[in-house]
Parts: structure tokens; C-alpha cells; sequence
């Protein structure tokens, strides 16, 4: 005996694939050539998830900006400048130079989500963190407590960077990646 969705559930999923053809413009049965189908079922929450995703992290980028933000912080805060001058070295190389040794390992995972889950969990966690001592600490122990958090930031932005190709390859189709409505991407422009 099948299992009926509740009317709360039906909706939901109406207003989200009403969503997803808004802003990619596809039709459902036009999608999913490319994906598996379990995944294709899934497309539209998949998609808004990928989306609300990338708006977090450019959102965390900004808040934790190496070069503007924490630097001004740092500054008022009254850090050495040694923790002000190593920022943007250990935001970038962190990010980067780990790639090289952890690809393999998280190409290897059966479930890559994870990784790309977690990665994200911990960069959110670090930007709270690094308000909090802003918050809390001044001088040396806020500057070098910051460039703690902006290691791990890095780190864990290395893991996603490495992971999350493959997740978006597996659960939105190639039409709907990277996509936005000409209307909407005009509108949008225009403001």
C-alpha cells in the first residue's frame, strides 16, 4: 500500500518546482537527462539548495574577507600586525594548497555530500566564531584567535571547493546549473 503524501507535502513541493521554473525556465520532463533518477525527483529542492548554499558562502567570504574585513577588524581590535600581515596568506593558501593532497581522498568517498555538507557547517561555524571574539577578546589573543578560525575557515572552504562539483553534478541536471531566467538575469540587472 503506497503511502499518501499529506496535502502540507503536496504543496510544498508544487511551490518549490513552481520556483525552480521560474528561475531556470525548464519544464520537468525536459530535465534529468543527465543525473540519476532518484536525483531527478529531487531537482527542484536540490537546486534552491545549491542556490541558498552559494549565497551563504559568498555571504561568509564577505564577513570574512582577509583583505578588508578582518584586516579592519584586527586593526581596531588593536592585534600585532604580524597576525594582520599573515591573513590573506593563510586565507588563500589554506584554501588552495590542500586541494592537492585531500582530491583523492574525497573522490574516493562513496557519498561526497558529506563532505561538501560538513565543509559548509564548519565555514558558517567559523565566521560566527570569528564575530564572537571580535565580540569578546581584544589586542593579541582576538588577532591570533581570529587567525585560528580563518585556518580552519580555509580548510574546511578547501574540502567543499574539492567536493562540491561533483555533488551539483549529481543532483542538478546540466541544463539547470548555473542557469537564471533571461527575464529575471535582466530585471536583476537593471536594478
Amino acid at each position: 500500500m503506497a503511502v499518501q503524501e499529506s496535502s502540507g507535502e503536496a504543496l510544498r513541493k508544487e511551490l518549490l518546482a513552481n520556483l525552480h521554473n521560474l528561475l531556470t525556465g525548464d519544464e520537468e520532463e525536459r530535465l534529468c537527462k543527465d543525473i540519476p533518477e532518484t536525483a531527478c525527483r529531487h531537482q527542484p529542492v536540490n537546486f534552491l539548495t545549491h542556490i541558498f548554499s552559494l549565497i551563504a558562502t559568498k555571504t561568509g567570504d564577505g564577513l570574512a574577507d582577509p583583505k578588508l574585513v578582518l584586516a579592519w577588524i584586527l586593526g581596531a581590535l588593536g592585534a600585532p600586525a604580524t597576525a594582520i600581515g599573515i591573513l590573506v596568506p593563510v586565507r588563500e593558501s589554506l584554501a588552495l594548497l590542500p586541494q592537492l593532497f585531500i582530491s583523492a581522498q574525497i573522490r574516493s568517498l562513496p557519498v561526497r555530500k558529506w563532505a561538501w555538507a560538513i565543509g559548509s557547517v564548519v565555514q558558517g561555524l567559523c565566521v560566527l566564531a570569528m564575530a564572537a571574539a571580535a565580540i569578546t577578546a581584544n589586542g593579541a589573543i582576538a588577532g591570533w584567535v581570529i587567525v585560528g578560525l580563518l585556518a580552519v575557515f580555509a580548510l574546511a572552504r578547501s574540502v567543499c571547493s574539492v567536493s562540491y562539483k561533483d555533488v551539483l553534478g549529481k543532483t542538478v541536471s546540466k541544463k539547470s546549473r548555473g542557469t537564471l531566467q533571461p527575464e529575471l538575469r535582466a530585471r536583476w540587472q537593471r536594478s
